[in-house]
């Protein structure tokens, strides 16, 4: 399990095919954004991952983490098949800006969950852009939990000749 701690993290952060849980207490201070890049497994072209990442912000925290999947081999089928999940918890008067972007090579399955739980006075942000993969799908489930919640949802996908983008989002 890597620990990403975003208020003393100036660098960027890799996570590969594990759990990147993250926890973000009152007021800190964030210099970078921190990044995290989703790699396949580099032995074969025909594997899976079930990636996972936790992000909590505490009252007043400010986050912002891009998510970046891609894949070694751009011209050639990579047949991976990847499975994630991203789960999001914004306290009290807390901001959470996620950025998520697929580039994966063509011939790859990527299924994607961003769940995302808003207290009262915060904000989300989800930003995405897909343009690689061959069969990809992004459901994302918000919660505002309270008044005065902000929630921002952005996407720019892009299907070329055999490539499939699906999107459903529920705001609650």
């Amino acid at each position: 399990m890597t620990m990403i701690h975003m208020y003393l993290c100036a660098t960027m952060t890799h996570c590969l095919w594990g759990v990147c849980p993250s926890h973000v207490g009152v007021n800190p201070i964030t210099y970078e954004p921190p990044s995290v890049t989703h790699l396949p497994p580099p032995t074969s072209p025909h594997a899976g991952s079930t990636p996972r990442m936790y992000i909590a912000a505490g009252r007043h925290a400010h986050v912002t983490i891009a998510q970046e999947y891609i894949s070694l081999t751009s011209t050639s089928p990579c047949y991976t098949l990847v499975n994630s999940v991203s789960e999001v918890h914004v306290a009290q008067g807390g901001q959470v800006s996620l950025d998520y972007v697929n580039l994966e090579g063509p011939g790859s399955l990527h299924f994607h969950t961003t769940l995302v739980e808003q207290d009262t006075d915060s904000a989300f942000r989800l930003t995405e852009a897909r343009v690689g993969g061959g069969l990809t799908r992004h459901d994302v489930g918000v919660l505002q939990g309270g008044p005065d919640t902000f929630t921002s949802m952005r996407s720019f996908l892009l299907a070329g000749k055999e490539q499939l983008h699906d999107l459903h989002s529920k705001l609650r």
